[in-house]
């Protein structure tokens, strides 16, 4: 992370981002983006509570590797209703969710009255990607990789 990072759970939120990459991110890939984020959250947000932060982390859940293959099956059947999904994987993608709502809280974006839902949407999904390049510290050559794969350019 940078130098947004504030007091001790500041910091303690970037070595956490560390162990996240080694561990977590092979359970659930998603978990890379969510869970920085979260960390992100308490590093840029004084008064925070890490603890709290910790036990909604998406892959904390008993039982959580099951729920994300869960929610994997599930969408990757774009045709399928939403109640049709299990209750453990609706409950991984409400944390999931939860985590990046959290993290969007702290960047006060303001949305003005002509804006669409898809510029707010895009605005979002930007400083999501750029986020997590400067947490992970990607260079520009690993930044294109990620775009090129996202089928976006940047």
């Amino acid at each position: 992370m940078d130098s947004l990072l504030q007091g001790e759970q500041g910091r303690l939120a970037d070595e956490l981002s560390t162990w996240i990459v080694h561990t977590e991110a092979r359970r659930n890939p998603a978990a890379l983006v969510t869970s920085a984020l979260a960390l992100d959250t308490v590093a840029r947000k004084p008064g925070m509570d890490l603890a709290q932060v910790l036990k909604r982390f998406p892959m904390s859940q008993k039982g959580a590797q099951e729920d994300v293959q869960r929610l994997e099956a599930f969408l990757a059947d774009p045709d399928r209703p939403v109640n049709k999904m299990s209750k453990r994987a609706k409950r991984q993608a409400q944390l999931e969710i939860d985590a990046v709502k959290l993290w969007v809280e702290t960047l006060g974006i303001l949305v003005e009255g002509d804006a669409s839902a898809r510029e707010v949407q895009e605005r979002l999904k930007a400083n999501i990607r750029e986020r997590i390049f400067v947490t992970y510290m990607l260079s520009a050559e690993e930044r294109r990789f990620v775009m090129e794969r996202l089928g976006q350019e940047r």
